[in-house]
């Protein structure tokens, strides 16, 4: 009987650690796939983060306006009439989405990232003229 009971207890013992072994395992598993879903929603985030960092440039003007501005003064100076005729075109200039129907300023930041196929530029048209064709103003730049 002693011999039995001892098979008995051993094959009880080697159930017990072989339960043990699985569950370990399992909660092996279950960290392991913890880690991976962590790292790669940081990446994912990191990834996200350098796109939208890198995707739009600045836009630096400060040196386009300087050498406009000193050569409407050099202008101003030689000419003996007002240049009312020669006036820049960049006052008329806007940046239509055709898709939205909203009026942006070249400089506006949605100017600058919208898709090329909804883009087009106008010069020879006043903002009145655009909101009656059924535009309307950018809430960011207002359009100026």
């Amino acid at each position: 009987m002693k011999q039995n009971e001892k098979t008995v207890s051993s094959t009880r013992r080697a159930a017990r650690i072989q339960t043990a072994e699985t569950a370990v395992c399992g909660i092996c598993l279950v960290l392991c796939v913890c880690v991976l879903f962590y790292a790669f929603r940081m990446y994912r985030t990191t990834k996200e983060m350098l796109r939208t960092a890198t995707a739009v440039p600045p836009t630096v003007l400060w040196y386009e306006d300087a050498a406009q501005s000193a050569q409407n003064v050099v202008s101003d100076e030689t000419a003996s009439t007002p240049q009312t005729e020669n006036a820049p075109q960049s006052d008329n200039k806007y940046v239509l989405n055709t898709n939205s129907k909203k009026i942006h300023s070249p400089s506006c930041r949605y100017a600058e990232t919208m898709q090329e196929t909804n883009k087009q530029v106008v010069t020879d048209k006043t903002l009145e003229q655009l909101l009656s064709e059924g535009y309307s103003k950018c809430s960011v730049c207002n359009a100026e």
